[in-house]
């Protein structure tokens, strides 16, 4: 199995609001199996009641999070943002 390459850095709460308006303003919506092929979500799966790919009110993005490229998703109106490791 190929190993995940992006991991989990911060969400929304611990982080600059401007940093987050632009990644949202530049967002591409994908699904949960493009983000699962970048993203370790195995965890994230075990954490919320519902499995993410269960949960209609879960939505899955591609961005860039302070000029890096990212994944995140938004659950309960919190994002859960991934970068690439090592950046």
């Amino acid at each position: 199995m190929k190993e995940k390459t992006f991991e989990y850095i911060t969400n929304c709460i611990y982080t600059d609001g401007e940093d987050i308006q632009k990644m949202d303003d530049n967002s591409i919506e994908i699904t949960y199996r493009t983000m699962a092929k970048y993203c370790n979500l195995k965890e994230w799966n075990r954490h919320f009641l519902l499995p993410l790919y269960k949960d209609w009110g879960v939505s899955f993005y591609r961005s860039k999070y302070k000029g890096k490229r990212c994944y995140y998703f938004c659950h309960s109106c919190i994002e859960y943002i991934f970068i690439k490791k090592g950046e």
